[in-house]
C-alpha cells in the first residue's frame, strides 16, 4: 500500500522556540514525516512519499499514486491533501505579496474577483486499480480515466502561470488515454478567484478543447474554492471530492459568488458556462458522467486528472445476494472506549433515521462484520428488521440495560477465558459447527466477549455487497502547544489580521508583525 500525501511544512511550532530547537519539533516538523508516520502507524511498506509542489501538491499526490499502481509498484495506495495554518503567517505573507481578497470571499470567475480566501482542509482518498476493486466488491464512488503532470518552465516570472503549459498538460492527458472532451461535462477548475489567474485557465482550456470539439456551452465550470476557500496543498484532493459527491448525486453543483462574468474571460461560442445553479447532471448524448479537474502550483507545477462515473462492465452482471425472509441478523460494533462505542451507535441511528432510501438490512449487517476492525469495547444486536435495529439502537442510546438480543462486553475482561477457549481443539470445532448451523445467539454472545472469527464463513459463495456508513467517532481531544502567552497572541494575531484582511493592508513590513508578537503590543 502506497502513501502520497501533498502537504508543505508546517508553523505548528512558531509559538513555540523551545520545540523549535527540539527532538519532537524536528521529527514532528518535518513534511516527511507527514506521510510516513501514516505508514509507520499502519504498517505500510509500499512507496511513501511527501510531496510540495504548492498549491497542486494533493492532485500530484493522486497522480503519483495512478502511476505506481499502473505499474505494480502498489496494489492499494492512499493519496491525500492536508492543509492547516497553525499561526497567521500565511495571511500575512500573502497579503503582502497581493494575492488575498480584502473583501473576504473568493470570486471564481466573477468580476468582483480580487484574491483568493486560504482556506484548511484534509482530504484523502482510496485508489485501486479497477479490477481489482470489482473483485473485491469495493464502493466504486468514480474511475480516474487519465491523469498527467507537467512544469511551465520559463515564464515570465516564477509565480507566473503558463497557459500553454496548460493547454498542452490537458491534451496531452486526453490524447494519452482517448478522452474525448466533448463527453465531459463539468470542470472543476482551480478557479482561485484572482483577476488575471482565472482569465489564463479558461483561456487555456478553450484551447485544449477546441481541438477535439465544436460544442457550445455544454460544460459547466465551477470552484469549490468559493464554498471553502484555497485549501492550498489540499486544494486538488478537495476538489476531487467535490466531483465524487457530484457523481454520487448525479448532480452538477453550483459556483457561488458569480454574479457577472470576469471582463478578461470570453465564453461566446466556447465549451464552458459557469453554473449557478444546482441542476440534474444529464448525459447529454455521452456514454457516461465525466468530469476534469486542473491543479496549477505558484512552483509550475501542473496536474490534470478526468474522472468518470462507474458503470458495470456490459454484459456482466453480480449476482444479487437474497437473505432468507424475516432471517436474523448480527449487526456488530465496536470501538476503543465505552463513549465511543455510544457515539457509534447514536451516529448508526442516526444514519438510518435520515437516509433517503432505508439501508439493506444484510449489506448493513455485512458491512459492519467484514468491514470493520474489531476493539475492545463490543456490542451486537440480532434483528430482523432495519426498523427493529433501530428502536435497539434508540434503547441502548438511551441507557436501557436489558434489551432483547442485544449483546454486550469488554475484551480484556474476558480475555483468560477466550484464550482457554480457543485452544482447545474441540470447543473450536464446536465454534464452527456453530457458524455451519448459524447459531448467531451463541457466536454473537462469544464475539462480544472477544471471539474473532470469520464473518465470511456465515455465508456462500454469494456475499451482500458493502455500503457507505458512518465510520469511527474519533475522540474529539485537543493536542495543540500550550503556553502561558498563548491567550496574548492569539488576542494579538486577532486584532492584527482583522485591518489584514479587511482593509487590503499590505504595507506592513514583517518586522512590525514579529514586534507586535513579541510584545504583544495591539
Amino acid at each position: 500500500c502506497g502513501v502520497f500525501v501533498g502537504c508543505a511544512a508546517s508553523d505548528y511550532h512558531e509559538p513555540s522556540p523551545v520545540h523549535q530547537l527540539s527532538a519532537h519539533g524536528f521529527t514532528g516538523g518535518a513534511s516527511s514525516i507527514l506521510a510516513a508516520r501514516i505508514s509507520y502507524f499502519l504498517n505500510l511498506q509500499g512507496p511513501c512519499v511527501s510531496i510540495d509542489t504548492a498549491c497542486s501538491s494533493s492532485l500530484v499526490a493522486i497522480a503519483q499514486a495512478c502511476d505506481s499502481l499502473t505499474t505494480g509498484v502498489s496494489d492499494l495506495a492512499l493519496a491525500a491533501g492536508v492543509y492547516v495554518m497553525g499561526g497567521p503567517g500565511m495571511h500575512i505573507r500573502t497579503s503582502q505579496a497581493g494575492m488575498l481578497s480584502p473583501q473576504g470571499q473568493c470570486f471564481s470567475f466573477d468580476q468582483r474577483a480580487d484574491g483568493f480566501v486560504p482556506g484548511e482542509g484534509v482530504g484523502v482518498v482510496m485508489l485501486k486499480r479497477l479490477a481489482d476493486a470489482e473483485r473485491d466488491h469495493d464502493v466504486i464512488y468514480g474511475v480516474v480515466q487519465g491523469w498527467g503532470v507537467n512544469q511551465d518552465g520559463r515564464t515570465n516570472g516564477i509565480t507566473s502561470p503558463n497557459p500553454e503549459s496548460q493547454t498542452r498538460l490537458e491534451q496531452e492527458v486526453y490524447d494519452k488515454y482517448g478522452i474525448d472532451p466533448a463527453h465531459i461535462q463539468l470542470v472543476e477548475a482551480h478557479g482561485t478567484g484572482t483577476k488575471l489567474g482565472d482569465p489564463i485557465e479558461v483561456e487555456g482550456l478553450k484551447q485544449a478543447f477546441k481541438k477535439y470539439t465544436q460544442r457550445k456551452e455544454y460544460c459547466a465550470l465551477g470552484s469549490v474554492k468559493s464554498n471553502i476557500g484555497h485549501c492550498l496543498t489540499a486544494a486538488g484532493v478537495a476538489g476531487v471530492i467535490k466531483i465524487l459527491l457530484a457523481l454520487q448525486h448525479r448532480k452538477l453543483p453550483p459556483t457561488i459568488n458569480f454574479e457577472r462574468l470576469n471582463e478578461h474571460i470570453d465564453l461566446t461560442d466556447s465549451p464552458f458556462y459557469v453554473n449557478t445553479r444546482l441542476q440534474e447532471w444529464e448525459l447529454q448524448g455521452a456514454p457516461r458522467r465525466q468530469a476534469a479537474i486542473s491543479s496549477f502550483g505558484f512552483s509550475g507545477t501542473n496536474a490534470h486528472l478526468v474522472i468518470g462515473e462507474y458503470l458495470q462492465p456490459a454484459g456482466v452482471q453480480r449476482t444479487a445476494f437474497i437473505a432468507p425472509q424475516n432471517a436474523k441478523s448480527i449487526v456488530p460494533l465496536s470501538a476503543r472506549t465505552a463513549e465511543q462505542l455510544r457515539q457509534s451507535a447514536r451516529a448508526l441511528l442516526e444514519h438510518i433515521r435520515t437516509a433517503a432510501v432505508t439501508p439493506d438490512l444484510s449489506e448493513l449487517a455485512y458491512t459492519l462484520q467484514a468491514g470493520r476492525a474489531p476493539m475492545e469495547e463490543r456490542l451486537g444486536f440480532l434483528v430482523t428488521s432495519v426498523g427493529e435495529l433501530a428502536e435497539k439502537l434508540q434503547a441502548f442510546v438511551d441507557g436501557g440495560q436489558r434489551i432483547d438480543d442485544v449483546y454486550q462486553g469488554q475484551v480484556k475482561r474476558n480475555k483468560e477465558a477466550l484464550s482457554l477457549l480457543t485452544s482447545d481443539s474441540d470447543l473450536r470445532r464446536t465454534i464452527d459447527q456453530w457458524i455451519a448451523d448459524r447459531k448467531l445467539t451463541k457466536l454473537l454472545d462469544l464475539w462480544t466477549k472477544g471471539l474473532d472469527f470469520d464473518w465470511n464463513a456465515l455465508y456462500g459463495e454469494i456475499k451482500p455487497q458493502r455500503i457507505g456508513l458512518p465510520v469511527y467517532p474519533f475522540a474529539r481531544e485537543r493536542y495543540w502547544i500550550e503556553q502561558k502567552a498563548a491567550p496574548a497572541m492569539l488576542t494579538t494575531a486577532t486584532s492584527v489580521l482583522h485591518p489584514l484582511l479587511h482593509s487590503n493592508v499590505s504595507d506592513l513590513s514583517g518586522q512590525r508583525y514579529r514586534s507586535t508578537f513579541t510584545a504583544g503590543e495591539p
